[in-house]
């Protein structure tokens, strides 16, 4: 076999492999932080969370309880008032800025764990006390963002709340 056909077969095994691999974090809700140059979805102000197949805020939102993103996408259909417009910027934002911080210390605590293994430098304590680490973190962050629906729908009124579920279960019947 020549070199270049074998540097070739090489190559493909390895783009091969890494595509395998970001598939399987992206299919586990987790973020490939050594070999994926993708911004981790921590970062997103979205949580990967899932319950049975669905996103919290998914849930969440079904259930009358707005992302404070989705109300302001929704902003002239609601009929906001300047003042609820300007609050749920905030909330926006705080929920951006409290989530980005959690996720970048999940990410940091992801890449330890994953560099310990590559290290071999892992034992029981440690996988335990990253994981652990790892739970807190990504349920402060899940926690946050649940509240951030709570906050969202309590800066609503009534009708503005019954328009939002309506717009909500139009949008999902047409997927």
């Amino acid at each position: 076999m020549s070199r270049s056909l074998a540097a070739f077969i090489l190559g493909a095994l390895l783009v091969a492999g890494a595509a395998y691999a970001g598939k399987q974090a992206h299919f586990q809700g987790k973020p490939d932080i050594i070999h994926s140059g993708a911004p981790s979805p921590y970062d997103s102000g979205r949580l990967l969370a899932l319950i049975d197949g669905q996103e919290y805020g998914a849930v969440a939102e079904r259930s009358s309880y707005p992302d404070p993103q989705s109300v302001l996408d929704m902003a002239d259909t609601l009929n906001l008032s300047d003042t609820q417009r300007l609050q749920m910027r905030g909330l926006q934002q705080r929920l951006q800025g409290e989530s980005t911080a959690l996720g970048r210390k999940i990410a940091a605590l992801e890449k330890r764990l994953q560099q310990s293994f590559a290290d071999d430098s892992i034992d029981q304590e440690r996988i335990e006390g990253l994981s652990a680490r790892i739970g807190e973190l990504e349920g402060k962050q899940r926690a946050a963002y649940l509240q951030a629906h709570l906050e969202a729908k309590a800066l609503l009124d009534a009708e503005q709340v019954l328009r939002f579920t309506q717009l909500r279960a139009g949008a999902a019947a047409l997927d």
